[in-house]
């Protein structure tokens, strides 16, 4: 909630909010943190990829600070991460 949330709020539910969502991609408060469910970390995965490539926020959109996409990429493989190892062990 401190990291993910308002970086999601600021810079991708502006367009990935709603049934309209670009690219089917809802970024809003349906997007769950419950890694636990293989659906959700999919999802989150897809985000990671997107961030991580430098494909969201598309040129031409304000861009976040780096520190911030590190953070919410390093906090969103982390919890996939844990989860794993919690369906594992």
């Amino acid at each position: 909630r401190k990291v993910a949330r308002p970086f999601l709020d600021r810079h991708c539910v502006p367009c990935h909010a709603g049934p309209g969502a670009q690219g089917s991609f809802r970024a809003d408060a349906t997007l769950s943190a419950d890694f636990a469910d293989r659906g959700v970390r999919a999802r989150w995965a897809e985000a990671v990829e997107q961030l991580d490539r430098h494909l969201m926020p598309p040129s031409g959109h304000p861009q976040p600070p780096p520190a911030e996409v590190a953070a919410v990429v390093d906090w969103a493989v982390a919890q996939s991460v844990r989860a794993r190892q919690a369906t594992v062990g």
